[in-house]
């Protein structure tokens, strides 16, 4: 679904998933099943399953225009207020609809109303209110409206029409409204005062439009008054356009070619009026030619994956457009991406043949590659006209056999006076060329590709010139984004993108066809990698920092799932020792239950093992408590296996919610029936417990059975419980449990403290079991990925340039798979968004606090909490939202001076120190810090 108008956004709902206007005055659950059925009308109309007659056009305006569902309408129509119009439904009326189709046929009937504009054309007929001649032009409108549709539609019944009716509707297809209002403007004072009066010359379209008037119409036409005269007409009329506009743009030549004349003609008048684009005159010509370009292309680059693998392969993951916007082929930036563009008639009338458009397609892909579109925002190219030049001098070179460049290709050779060297980069052609551009030669050369009629690679995108270029049939390539004007977090963003595209692409290049690959391009990847590794490794630092927090789930595959494998669901614990973690837990929320020991008590192979594994643990004393929240859960295990002597806590001291958290279940025996496993343990360790046996007191079948199994049981002559092998003893546990009638009370204590799975407390037995997740054939395991909170200390004490330095650490942090959400804090909360690798917007620069960050933590968590957050990041557009955010761990990077923080987050907490003036005196102590790391400063690429 299409978000609403931006100008419309401030009186929108707050959701980010929905663009109904909502009222408190009607239950939640009616207004939820309301915007569900609207939702799938929408969906039913966009797939067009049911309702074959619908129009795309007229599909993707609904989808544009803001709802409304209000109990207060009658039906449905179009309200007008101050500053917004929209569609108002009311939701039980709409809901009572019989069908699926009625409602598409309602929805489409109001759409009709905006699309012909006839609120604004009411408004130019400044009509009075509650007037006759008001009256009649609504009823001409609705006549207009139900011309257009057919004859089984539901506006059409809901009226009630008779045959008669019908057919005089069929008579007026092509009339408008204000043509039959000033038609029917004299007659309809005289049939107001006398309705019977049978004389007058069009007395059955008055007695329709009259009928029209006070019947129950499907469309309430009482709101369409628009207050705040020609100012606010003229207003509302751009909206209805600009809607048009964006319905226009979303579909493609194939759709609009099936376009109704009326609907062509509508758009013609609006992109005359505002001097737009035009599509071909003739469509269908434009349409074929640019389904011939788009087929050539792929062909094109199928070639290349064959005989050049690692181009095509490159070329067939680029994004492309086969568009008109400039005159031959070049590369663009358009916004968010950049994108290779290939003008229709250029590429199919003016490249002869395959080799000149691969060569072509080639030439734009190297300029991606090398970053020339990226390169020329440098203040070291100057002059943008040489550096084209340079750029093309480059890029050519890595262009031969079996592909041949088109005759106006700019080559060293044109340049021979100069002595150009061969495969440098476009750096040192351009300083060459500054070098001797005021020589006559060069001067000549220059001036002759400068004004070449029309160059097979167009730079028009890379520089400001390209604002006032126009593209074939008057196309004007202004939605094009200079390089030179975009913010500098966008331009990272694709310099990034087009690092990880050509890494990805040499990866997938088969080693024997790795000699393909010019070596410049192997050599820019070593560079990038130099320049991108980040000091840290982030890697590592959230693999631990995160290791508890991951989370996965499972899903079916097409695989059968195999019956016979067994899967060991849990995993027994001790139920005399709990385990590290459990340990970790309870020093958080019970350090009382903790035994108090000291650094020294530790032995010194665990010393230097917990400060090979936290380095923090360096800076301790010997007389100084053990820090159990940042000592290593390995440490921790060896420690407790190590000192037994100490009062260690146990599983009684976890609550359930502790218990669960750990995924460790106390799980509760019979009193009566001993396990399985403790019999096997009994019948080795104390088989006189068991009853005595012979072997005739066995089943035969079943004897001979186990004997195939078991020869070695054919030559014992008396029964042995200690010499049972454990399949037999389970399945003489299945097939004669009177054999197995042991208590707990009957197994000595030491037996059951030998096996520590098992617990009797002399009234309850139980064990401690950790919930596994295991897969087997059928099923997949599915690591969710981890949500991470990166708070920003913002305040004035952090430079620009650690700000800079801090979002460079976000990008590592990023890029191991993480969904990454900023919170940027000074004294209070200033800012919250998504972060997705281009967006870094600023805010704060007041005083240090980290509560403000922790205590917003929580209640993201609970219940939801109002934070400034931007609609649209494009245009900055600041607002209050409603956040609700779970976060498995917290990363808070600041400069470390402020109070020590009071609030407990309830969640892992990483502190990443700055490396100008950090002090982390404030956070050693705190107990609900997990590690504190220094940052290294980045070293500028």
């Amino acid at each position: 679904m299409s978000t609403p108008p931006n100008q419309q956004a401030t009186s929108l709902s707050d959701s980010e998933q929905s663009y109904f206007l909502s009222t408190p005055d009607q239950s939640a659950k009616t207004l939820q099943t309301a915007q569900e059925c609207f939702s799938r009308c929408l969906i039913e109309l966009e797939t067009g399953f049911k309702y074959y007659g619908v129009s795309k056009l007229h599909t993707r305006i609904l989808q544009y225009l803001p709802i409304s569902f209000r109990t207060t309408a009658h039906t449905i129509g179009v309200r007008f207020e101050e500053n917004i119009f929209y569609i108002e439904i009311n939701p039980d009326w709409f809901l009572a609809l019989n069908t699926l189709e009625t409602q598409l046929q309602v929805l489409l009937h109001t759409e009709l109303h905006i699309f012909l504009m006839h609120p604004i054309r009411e408004a130019h007929l400044s009509l009075p209110e509650g007037s006759l001649s008001l009256a009649l032009f609504r009823a001409c409108a609705e006549i207009e409206v139900l011309a257009r549709l057919s004859a089984s539609d539901f506006s059409l019944n809901s009226l009630q029409l008779n045959s008669e009716n019908l057919d005089d509707l069929k008579s007026l297809n092509s009339i408008s409204a204000e043509s039959l209002y000033h038609d029917l403007k004299a007659d309809w004072q005289c049939f107001q005062q006398d309705k019977s009066n049978t004389q007058l010359s069009k007395y059955q379209l008055l007695k329709l439009l009259d009928y029209i008037n006070h019947a129950q119409s499907c469309c309430d036409r009482s709101h369409w008054s628009i207050n705040g005269g020609p100012e606010k007409v003229r207003m509302f009329r751009t909206e209805f356009d600009r809607i048009l506009l964006m319905a226009r743009e979303s579909l493609n030549l194939m759709e609009l070619e099936t376009l109704s004349k009326a609907d062509q003609k509508r758009i013609k008048q609006v992109n005359q009026e505002y001097h737009l684009n035009q599509v071909s005159e003739n469509l269908s010509e434009q349409t074929k030619l640019q389904q011939q370009a788009e087929i050539e292309v792929d062909r094109v680059i199928l070639q290349m994956q064959i005989r050049d693998s690692f181009f095509g392969n490159y070329l067939a993951a680029c994004i492309r457009q086969v568009s008109t916007i400039i005159p031959t082929a070049g590369v663009a930036v358009r916004h968010d991406h950049i994108a290779l563009v290939v003008n229709p008639h250029f590429f199919m009338n003016q490249l002869k043949n395959l080799a000149e458009r691969a060569a072509v397609l080639k030439h734009e892909a190297l300029h991606i590659m090398f970053k020339h579109i990226i390169m020329i925002r440098s203040d070291r190219f100057r002059n943008k006209v040489l550096y084209n030049i340079a750029a093309d001098l480059e890029v050519n070179q890595y262009i031969s056999s079996p592909w041949s460049l088109p005759t106006d290709a700019v080559t060293l050779d044109q340049f021979s006076d100069l002595d150009l060297p061969r495969n440098e980069v476009a750096e040192v052609y351009y300083e060459l060329l500054l070098k001797h551009h005021n020589e006559l030669h060069c001067q000549n050369m220059i001036q002759q590709i400068n004004h070449r009629k029309q160059p097979s690679s167009n730079h028009q995108a890379w520089d400001r010139v390209h604002q006032e270029a126009q593209g074939e049939q008057g196309q004007s390539s202004s939605d094009l984004a200079s390089p030179l004007t975009l913010p500098d977090e966008l331009v990272k963003a694709q310099e990034y993108e087009i690092e990880r595209q050509v890494k990805r692409i040499v990866d997938q290049t088969p080693s024997h066809q790795h000699g393909n690959i010019p070596g410049q391009i192997l050599s820019l990847i070593e560079k990038w990698e130099q320049a991108r590794r980040s000091p840290v490794n982030w890697k590592r630092e959230l693999k631990l920092f995160m290791s508890l927090s991951r989370n996965a789930r499972r899903t079916h595959t097409n695989r059968k799932p195999n019956k016979r494998h067994f899967i060991r669901q849990r995993l027994g614990l001790s139920t005399q020792q709990i385990s590290s973690d459990a340990v970790h837990l309870l020093a958080r929320h019970k350090p009382n239950v903790i035994p108090t020991i000291t650094w020294s008590e530790l032995s010194k192979d665990l010393q230097e093992e917990a400060i090979l594994l936290n380095s923090e643990l360096e800076a301790l004393s010997s007389n100084t408590p053990l820090p159990w929240l940042k000592l290593p859960r390995l440490v921790i295990h060896k420690l407790q296996r190590e000192r037994t002597d100490l009062a260690w806590p146990n599983w009684s001291d976890l609550d359930d919610a502790q218990l669960s958290r750990l995924k460790v279940l106390r799980t509760p025996l019979s009193t009566r029936h001993l396990p399985l496993e403790l019999y096997l343990i009994i019948a080795q360790e104390v088989p006189k417990l068991l009853p005595r046996l012979n072997w005739n007191d066995l089943e035969k079948g079943w004897l001979d059975t186990l004997v195939s199994k078991f020869p070695y049981l054919s030559k014992l002559k008396e029964f042995s419980w200690s010499i049972l092998p454990a399949q037999a003893m389970t399945e003489l546990y299945q097939s004669r449990p009177e054999l197995f009638n042991l208590s707990w009370s009957d197994v000595p204590p030491q037996l059951i403290a030998k096996t520590k799975l098992y617990h009797f407390t002399g009234q309850e037995a139980f064990r401690i079991d950790r919930i596994i997740s295991k897969t087997q054939p059928g099923t997949k395991r599915r690591f969710q990925r981890n949500t991470i909170l990166v708070v920003i200390d913002t305040s004035g004490s952090v430079s620009e340039q650690d700000i800079k330095d801090l979002f460079d650490h976000i990008d590592g942090i990023k890029s191991q798979g993480s969904d990454v959400h900023i919170l940027q804090v000074d004294t209070e909360v200033q800012l919250y968004y998504r972060y997705t690798g281009q967006n870094r917007p600023l805010a704060g620069r007041g005083g240090t606090r980290f509560d403000p960050a922790f205590a917003w933590i929580r209640q993201a968590r609970s219940g939801g909490v109002l934070t400034p957050t931007y609609t649209d990041q494009k245009q900055r557009q600041l607002t209050q939202k409603h956040i609700s955010l779970n976060v498995n761990g917290v990363v808070y990077l600041t400069d470390g001076h402020a109070s020590t923080p009071t609030i407990n987050p309830q969640c892992r907490v990483l502190w990443a120190l700055t490396s100008r003036g950090s002090s982390d005196h404030t956070l050693k102590d705190w107990a609900h810090t997990t590690k504190i790391m220094v940052l290294p400063e980045l070293i500028a690429s």
